[in-house]
């Protein structure tokens, strides 16, 4: 059976990590059989990051490759349209702009700082560790040299683009699930 590696549960999702949820959905709708693993240690972690799925003695991390190695395992069907790629990189842009709201805006740092120590158990200085991590993160990616209102400003052009594209469809693609939908 697939470990699949996790953050911990939060705000009542199943991982408080876009990718995370992005491959427990992707599982969930598929129904490939999975027992999750919720952890912060991300040292036996491929790239030292979640999510990640340890499966037949190889550890695979990345969403995107998690996705493709159980499509290919499972010979499942996957469409690709490019329309559904510029959706993917939409929603990983939005990614860095969830992850700057949390642990880089000071406004929303000490509530969700609260909310991550009740859910993990850490410690607050190790959450602050975690936090310094992640705002080093954002200098070297581009949206930790933006400015606050510029940050939600492009965030909300991402989401209006997004909901254009997917306005009337049953899925994101159409009228057939496709890997895309649990992005």
């Amino acid at each position: 059976m697939i470990k699949l590696y996790l953050y911990p549960a939060l705000y009542g999702l199943a991982d408080n990590n876009p990718y995370g949820l992005k491959v427990w959905h992707f599982f969930k709708v598929n129904k490939i059989e999975h027992e999750i693993i919720y952890t912060v240690d991300t040292s036996n972690a491929p790239r030292n990051q979640l999510p990640y799925i340890e499966d037949d003695g190889k550890k695979i991390g990345d969403s995107f490759d998690i996705i493709n190695y159980v499509i290919n395992k499972y010979k499942l069907p996957h469409y690709i349209r490019y329309s559904d790629i510029l959706i993917e990189r939409t929603l990983d842009h939005l990614y860095w702009a969830i992850s700057y709201s949390r642990w880089g805006d000071p406004d929303n740092y000490s509530k969700f700082s609260k909310h991550f120590h009740e859910a993990t158990g850490l410690e607050y200085s190790v959450i602050s560790n975690i936090r310094d991590y992640n705002i080093e993160k954002f200098k070297y990616q581009g949206i930790g040299r933006e400015d606050k209102d510029r940050i939600y400003r492009q965030v909300s052009h991402d989401i209006n683009a997004l909901c254009m594209a997917i306005t009337g469809k049953k899925y994101m693609s159409g009228d057939k699930y496709n890997a895309i939908d649990s992005s």
